[in-house]
């Protein structure tokens, strides 16, 4: 019995699957190799001021200035295969879905707070190397993002994670 594999891993991942910022994931392994994942990433925020364009009740148009903050968020849902290249060290296979959630706040004088939600799918596809010593990991990822509007993005990830 391997008493160092545990079914359940936590990781932290820079430039990945869950955007441009970070993930953190949790992973369950199914067995020493097939492991299948869910995760929150942090895409974009921005807080500005902004303007609304708006009829008034003698039908002409008005503007009034506002604040707007916004808050894109990536769910990243995936499978991983490792292939075990030596004690310790595997390479990944990983595919999955990072449906996208859009968060907008706008408040102005004219109108209350105003919740925006809207969402799409970024699918992806990576390769790469991981190295556990102990219950540590450390793992290196190309990607490639194929985003709904038909645009095929390559960049790599790195994370870090322990085993729990």
């Amino acid at each position: 019995i391997n008493k160092s594999f545990s079914k359940h891993s936590i990781n932290i991942e820079l430039l990945g699957k869950g955007g441009i910022y970070a993930n953190v994931s949790y992973e369950y392994n199914i067995n020493k190799n097939f492991v299948i994942g869910l995760g929150l990433g942090f895409m974009d925020y921005y807080q500005s001021n902004c303007i609304n364009f708006f009829i008034n009740t003698q039908g002409q148009e008005e503007k009034e200035f506002g604040n707007c903050k916004k808050l894109d968020l990536a769910i990243p849902i995936y499978a991983t295969y490792k292939i075990e290249k030596k004690r310790n060290k595997n390479f990944l296979i990983s595919a999955g879905v990072s449906p996208l959630i859009l968060l907008k706040y706008n408040n102005f004088p004219s109108k209350e707070k105003f919740y925006y939600y809207n969402d799409y799918n970024i699918y992806f596809a990576s390769f790469g190397y991981e190295y556990m010593p102990n219950r540590f990991f450390y793992r290196i990822n190309i990607y490639t993002m194929y985003i709904t509007s038909g645009i095929v993005i390559p960049w790599l990830g790195l994370s870090f994670g322990i085993k729990i």
